[in-house]
């Protein structure tokens, strides 16, 4: 009998621990994504001192997040983990006028597409990827994060080769009017 007891009181040790380790993991809400974005980018040296959420959107259990500094653009995708709450999985940032990668979620690929409707020109995005033809349509606001399901069988992360054009709402091709005026 004091042997049950013993391993119970271990078990239940254990287990707090590993509840205590996964919510401090999984420790990222809506109202401490910046900061801890910010901490995510700065390491290991502190490379700004504010950051700027533009757009968040959720795509299964992953959220990107949209965000500048600094004249920079940058994403984040997190992973939600089962207490509702996220851990950030990667950032990226540049001065691309657009990030943009073939995602897997849940044994699914989208394309996502983030940026800067620059002047609300942006009407839609069409990208080749391993010979499939997309189109994204881009909402009319100053930043966006927009998405499409991909073939699972996509290998390309990015689109190669011109493989990735900006159209106007008159269906006119604006790729190299908004890089040409609005490239650093």
């Amino acid at each position: 009998m004091k042997n049950i007891y013993i391993l119970s009181c271990i078990l239940f040790i254990v287990f707090l621990k590993i509840v205590v380790n996964y919510n401090s993991i999984y420790s990222i809400g809506n109202n401490n994504m910046e900061y801890n974005i910010k901490k995510f980018i700065n390491r290991p040296k502190v490379i700004t001192n504010n950051i700027y959420i533009k757009q968040t959107i959720d795509i299964g259990n992953r959220r990107y997040v949209l965000f500048t500094f600094n004249d920079y653009l940058g994403d984040a995708e997190l992973v939600m983990g089962l207490n509702g709450k996220y851990k950030i999985e990667s950032t990226n940032s540049g001065s691309n006028l657009f990030q943009y990668r073939v995602r897997e979620i849940n044994k699914s690929k989208y394309f996502v597409v983030a940026g800067k409707n620059y002047d609300l020109k942006i009407d839609y995005v069409k990208v080749n990827l391993d010979s499939n033809e997309y189109k994204i349509m881009i909402p009319r606001q100053e930043y966006f994060i927009s998405y499409c399901p991909v073939t699972n069988n996509t290998q390309s992360i990015f689109p190669i080769d011109s493989g990735f054009k900006l159209f106007d709402k008159n269906n006119i091709e604006i790729t190299n009017d908004i890089y040409i005026r609005f490239s650093h």
